[in-house]
């Protein structure tokens, strides 16, 4: 799994380092995709991700992930799986009410 990470965080404490995402990926994807695949996961604010919620859902709120799955024209064959926007607000919350440590917020993904 080839993983393109984007920090678009103001704040960046708390945030898994690449090893861990890298981790999080292989428990995922390593049975369904034989292949080196391709994903980006970019972690956002609330604001950017409110914005991102309202262009794509019509939802004018922000949310925890939105996901874009890669869907090729034509038959064009490339190994990009898609997008995830993740709002790290909204991810912390979410796994301290469910009182998850955040070390394992990846098996929620």
């Amino acid at each position: 799994m080839i993983l393109d990470l984007q920090i678009a965080c103001k704040n960046k404490k708390n945030i898994p380092n690449i090893i861990m995402f890298n981790q999080w990926l292989k428990i995922i994807f390593f049975k369904k995709f034989k292949k080196n695949k391709i994903l980006t996961i970019r972690l956002v604010d609330k604001i950017e991700s409110k914005k991102l919620n309202l262009i794509y859902c019509k939802k004018n709120k922000p949310t925890n992930i939105l996901s874009f799955p890669f869907k090729p024209l034509y038959n064009i064959t490339i190994p990009l799986l898609g997008d995830l926007i993740i709002c790290k607000q909204i991810v912390i919350k979410e796994a301290y009410k469910q009182k998850k440590k955040l070390k394992h917020i990846g098996h929620i993904w």
